[in-house]
């Protein structure tokens, strides 16, 4: 960050957002579903086009997310370089 004095506010709005849409997103899987809720929620979805297409790309979003979580380890082993 330019102004480093930012970041622990910055990452505390970040935080937060991130942990309740998480929450808000489980709770309406859970009210759709009741007790009967799989582990992945997808797995709930009735067996289809459109359930094959959102579980397909969320397929291609994990495998999409691995590259941005290992950019912060590899910038930090290059400068040992």
């Amino acid at each position: 960050m330019a102004q480093k004095e930012k970041f622990p506010l910055s990452f505390i709005i970040s935080a937060v957002f991130v942990c309740s849409f998480t929450i808000i997103v489980s709770s309406f899987g859970y009210i759709a579903f009741g007790i009967e809720v799989d582990d992945i929620v997808l797995l709930n979805m009735p067996n289809g086009n459109l359930t094959f297409a959102v579980r397909i790309i969320y397929c291609i979003c994990l495998l999409g997310s691995y590259p941005i979580q290992m950019f912060a380890a590899i910038e930090i082993f290059e400068k040992y370089e």
